[in-house]
């Protein structure tokens, strides 16, 4: 609590969006920086839709576009969810 500040819980309704969000599996294209560009296939999120819901947990490029996702920020969100979810299934 000490380097924190403005401390709220997520809204339900963002959690609930959060786990819209379609998860796939993918392959870098051309137009991909050419550090990520490679041959395997990755799972993730299209960052545009993240930016839709949650601007702050994506990086933009120098034009205000998106363009990867700051997973971290999904980590306890999504292990929030699992807690609330086993709570009410026992």
């Amino acid at each position: 609590i000490r380097y924190k500040e403005d401390i709220r819980p997520v809204e339900e309704a963002l959690l609930e969006k959060m786990l819209e969000l379609p998860v796939i599996d993918f392959r870098y294209g051309t137009q991909a920086p050419e550090y990520v560009q490679d041959e395997k296939r990755h799972v993730g999120m299209i960052a545009e839709q993240v930016a839709e819901i949650m601007p702050n947990s994506v990086t933009m490029d120098q034009e205000g576009f998106p363009t990867a996702v700051v997973y971290s920020d999904f980590i306890y969100n999504f292990a929030f969810m699992t807690e609330r979810n086993n709570k009410y299934n026992y």
